[in-house]
């Protein structure tokens, strides 16, 4: 049976207005937890996709070093520009104590992501095969 609001008692009226607020309510909670779960979820892809890049662009540096046709001692250290951002970077090339013609080679990546400074190393050994030949 259908009621309208001249047909129903007076004390039935008040109770479909709180019915109402208290269906809005729960509607606007559930949505503003929807809406805070997709802000969440696209901030998390941000960090994940800056620090994605910071991989690759410390990955880049040590490729730069395997590739070197000989390699020497030091620190190095420059400014990379990559897909719209900038890292500082760090390579820390070192003697290997006990195998000859074997460096160690430590790379250092600093990215100022949203105001956090995020960094990543790699480090590995790399023989020298240039050197073991003029031997």
């Amino acid at each position: 049976m259908i009621y309208s609001l001249r047909t129903l008692p007076v004390k039935s009226r008040g109770y479909i207005l709180l019915e109402v607020l208290l269906s809005l309510t729960i509607l606007s909670t559930g949505l503003l937890a929807i809406i805070r779960s997709i802000s969440t979820s696209l901030e998390a892809t941000s960090v994940t996709r800056s620090e994605t890049h910071l991989i690759l662009a410390t990955q880049r540096i040590l490729v730069e070093a395997e590739s070197a046709v000989e390699l020497s001692e030091g620190v190095t250290s420059d400014i990379l520009n990559q897909d719209n951002r900038t890292f500082y970077w760090k390579r820390i090339v070192s003697k290997d104590k006990d195998v000859a013609n074997l460096f160690n080679v430590k790379v250092t990546v600093t990215m100022d992501a949203n105001n956090r400074k995020r960094n990543f190393f790699l480090e590995t050994k790399l023989y020298n095969i240039e050197e073991s030949q003029k031997l």
